[in-house]
């Protein structure tokens, strides 16, 4: 051999090894690596196409394309099968394919021609990779998107620090700003100052695994004006477990919440009506017959009558009917109709439940607040007479504590106990703190239950008027 011949020979070598380890890379490929001629006749067969379609290459190799492909799709391989007969190039595309079982495969598929050394078309070798998860994945987002799209509720995405990273229809119809104006914005645009906090609340509690949901609140609208809402957040997560950011729901209410506000005046109208007709009418009407079942008393006690003794138990009978009248009137208008009723009704609650339980309840009057609007009053009156009863029944506490007071225009209901904190371990108190939770929805304030470090527990009531 001649010295001319040696580099040709290690070129030749060189390409030999080049040639066996495509070749090898195609054999072992986790893609269906497939060759068949013009009629379909399969050739070629690697070891991708054997875990993907389920035919051993043996079993492959006595079939036609046409025997994996679906009969909808037929037309279609035809079509690549001459398009490269005709030497030309057939684009990567998704198509579908039939396993040995029956299954329907989603697939990416890349035809390229074969050709011979005067660079003819002698066959077609196909790439086939399976992605129907992928497709399956994306079905059911675009599935989700759509639902997400067309809900009534607003539905967004957060980061964690609160950043907007999706914003849907409903949200800009709800809150008036578009998709534009707010993604990349902090959510806190929506909140009144007076709940600026409870992003970072919520998302502590979500992180220590409670549920938020359908916990009602307020936002702000582009324009200014709130809107009652119900939201449901939760924390959006990676397969893995890793949180990236959070999710939340939010229904429009506001409606909702006027028609209550509405129903709860004209159910305290009726209230206050019923209770003055058993305080004008009723009570009068006991009042006149204990007077007559006095007079008799005292005129058969004059005459030493034997009756004396059953007009007394009637005359004792009156006048206990009388006191349940009374307290029936007075639980039903708790609060007088004057600017002030409120804070008196406060100083009556502390003195009669010091009385009935022998726990010291107190009444701080830093200042005097004046409430014009009875039925927000008569509700403030109700979430502090739910709390001090909840404190008397479950807390064990030794003190209470009831403050009102005014700070510009909020006015803030405390009612403190020095007890072992109000829970939900019960199904009575589980009540007790819906309850308060609801009155307080209805006049729009505020209400936030919170142990104390030094033991007990404060219930806190807000209200923006």
């Amino acid at each position: 051999m001649s010295t001319e011949d040696v580099p040709l020979r290690t070129e030749w070598k060189q390409a030999e090894a080049q040639h066996r380890r495509l070749a090898t890379i195609v054999i072992d490929s986790n893609d269906a690596v497939t060759v068949q001629n013009f009629e379909g006749q399969l050739t070629a067969w690697n070891r991708g196409a054997e875990q993907m379609y389920g035919y051993s290459e043996s079993e492959a190799l006595s079939m036609n394309i046409r025997d994996i492909v679906p009969e909808y799709r037929r037309d279609e391989a035809l079509e690549f099968v001459q398009r490269i007969e005709r030497d030309e190039d057939v684009p990567s595309l998704e198509t579908q394919r039939i396993s040995k079982d029956g299954v329907t495969l989603d697939v990416w598929l890349t035809v390229t021609k074969l050709v011979d050394d005067a660079g003819n078309p002698v066959a077609v070798a196909t790439t086939e990779r399976d992605i129907t998860a992928r497709k399956k994945a994306e079905q059911a987002n675009a599935r989700m998107s759509a639902l997400v799209t067309s809900t009534a509720d607003a539905v967004l995405g957060l980061t964690m620090d609160g950043t907007i990273t999706d914003w849907n229809t409903a949200a800009s119809r709800i809150f008036g700003y578009s998709r534009e104006e707010a993604i990349g914005q902090n959510v806190r645009m929506l909140f009144p100052p007076d709940r600026s906090q409870e992003f970072q609340h919520i998302v502590a509690r979500l992180q220590r695994s409670e549920m938020v949901e359908a916990f009602e609140t307020v936002r702000t609208h582009k324009d200014g004006q709130s809107k009652d809402v119900s939201l449901t957040e939760s924390l959006i997560k990676t397969p893995d477990g890793q949180v990236t950011g959070v999710s939340a729901i939010m229904r429009d209410i506001s409606e909702r919440k006027q028609l209550e506000q509405q129903l709860a005046k004209l159910a305290e109208l009726e209230r206050q009506r019923i209770g003055r007709e058993l305080h004008d009418t009723t009570a009068q009407e006991l009042t006149g017959l204990g007077f007559m079942a006095h007079s008799v008393l005292e005129q058969l006690a004059a005459e030493s009558h034997p009756g004396e003794e059953t007009v007394g138990k009637m005359e004792e009978s009156i006048q206990r009917a009388l006191s349940q009248v009374r307290r029936f009137a007075q639980g039903l208008v708790p609060v007088e109709l004057d600017a002030n009723g409120l804070m008196a009704a406060l100083r009556e609650l502390a003195t009669n439940t010091t009385e009935a339980t022998n726990i010291p309840c107190t009444l701080r009057r830093d200042q005097q607040v004046s409430m014009e609007d009875n039925t927000v009053a008569t509700q403030i009156y109700m979430i502090a007479k739910e709390a001090v009863t909840n404190a008397v029944r479950h807390a064990q506490a030794e003190h209470i504590e009831i403050e009102l007071s005014r700070y510009d225009n909020r006015v803030m209901l405390l009612v403190h106990d020095d007890g072992v904190g109000i829970g939900e371990s019960s199904e009575e108190d589980g009540m007790g703190l819906r309850i308060m939770r609801h009155r307080a929805g209805l006049i729009q304030a505020t209400l936030e239950i919170e142990p104390v470090d030094k033991g007990g527990t404060l219930v806190m009531c807000v209200l923006t008027t």
